[in-house]
């Protein structure tokens, strides 16, 4: 079960507090960012391509007020 937080986002004493979207986003931007220099001194291009698109999809969920890129259709 997920943590309780108060009003200003605190968790209680013992308790977990639940990441908000931007948060999620930000680690996952993060995470992705490193396993793509990993997957690239592999040797794994693909892979790397995929963490790649994966991070900065992250990026923009992280600050979605920012205008869309578009997409090639």
């Amino acid at each position: 079960m997920a943590g309780r937080s108060d009003e200003a986002g605190e968790a209680f004493e013992g308790e977990a507090t639940v990441p908000t979207r931007a948060e999620t986003a930000r680690y996952v931007a993060d995470m992705t960012a490193e396993l793509a220099r990993m997957a690239r001194a592999a040797g794994l291009p693909l892979v790397a391509y995929f963490l790649d698109m994966t991070h900065q999809e992250a990026r923009e969920a992280e600050n979605p007020q920012r205008v869309p890129r578009r997409r090639p259709r």
